[in-house]
């Protein structure tokens, strides 16, 4: 299940009474547990074990409640069937919270229905959500979006934090941002080795970029993951810099982040040298997935190629 078709429910007041989450967005999985119970007046009762919401539906006062269990393997190796879990909670709810979830396992066949996963939020759609939290202006705002790496949980952490010292400093939430990434309060994660490595090639700075595709190598980068990065990057890159109208994004398709980080690296390379970088790398990736071409040697085959 989508995470719009749970919204829709929600909206339409036609939810169910059980229901998978997982994902690493558990922020969102909090916003939507708590809009559940607000729209069906259950409290959330938190369980160590799922078998805690069953049979207690015949309550003399009336009351029932939405059940919230995170990672109940015991429970998830039974994959009991759907309808048999619907018949024990009665008029409860109940939301299991899977950290993880083996595709394989019969329960996540058998749940699949009702299975909503929270991946982390566009950063489009998270400026949004910093703007009602705290106006901070739009570079500072995508600047911790990046600095998060897309996780609105942390992104609330850090907002409370600005917003906090901003108060106590009698500041604009701006400079107390500036303050705080100046102290170090605010910390921005390290780079992996692939982007660097991308961002040298986008930038035309060869020998650093012979110098990052080792370390890539010494930390195991697998090849295809390598060139799909390196695709994706070059495309964007492709795409603003041959674009002609004022609206990038409308002709583009791409969002206002996606033009942002690929106005970084506009006029290092004409537009048939990306060109030419794009069909090369569609050309390995297509060999190295019909064994024509070694993984061992297909990046340093690349770099003769496009360099």
């Amino acid at each position: 299940m989508q995470v719009n078709e749970l919204k829709r429910q929600i909206h339409d007041k036609q939810v169910g009474n059980f229901y998978v989450f997982t994902g690493e967005e558990v922020e969102a999985q909090r916003i939507y547990l708590n809009k559940i119970a607000e729209i069906t007046h259950k409290p959330i009762i938190r369980i160590e074990q799922v078998s805690e919401s069953f049979n207690k539906r015949n309550s003399l006062l009336k009351t029932y409640s939405l059940f919230v269990c995170r990672d109940d393997m015991n429970f998830w190796k039974t994959a009991t069937s759907v309808d048999e879990i619907k018949e024990l909670l009665g008029n409860n709810m109940l939301v299991i919270q899977m950290t993880d979830i083996d595709k394989r396992s019969k329960a996540s066949k058998e749940y699949e229905d009702l299975t909503v996963t929270f991946n982390y939020m566009d950063a489009d759609v998270l400026y949004k959500y910093v703007q009602k939290k705290c106006r901070l202006s739009d570079d500072n705002s995508y600047d911790l979006i990046e600095r998060c790496e897309q996780d609105y949980s942390r992104i609330l952490l850090e907002i409370d934090k600005v917003i906090q010292y901003a108060r106590a400093s009698g500041i604009d939430v701006n400079e107390a941002y500036t303050a705080l990434i100046g102290d170090g309060a605010i910390s921005k994660p390290p780079k992996d080795a692939i982007f660097e490595f991308t961002d040298a090639l986008l930038r035309a700075k060869i020998q650093e970029a012979f110098g990052l595709l080792e370390q890539c190598k010494a930390l195991g980068e697998p090849p295809l993951r390598i060139i799909s990065v390196l695709y994706t990057n070059f495309r964007r890159v492709l795409q603003v810099q041959a674009c002609t109208t004022n609206d990038v994004c409308k002709t583009t398709g791409l969002s206002a982040w996606d033009v942002k980080l690929a106005q970084q690296t506009l006029g290092y390379w004409k537009i048939s040298d990306l060109v030419f970088f794009l069909r090369t790398l569609q050309r390995l990736e297509q060999k190295i997935k019909n064994g024509e071409v070694e993984e061992g040697t297909a990046l340093d085959l690349l770099m003769v190629l496009i360099l």
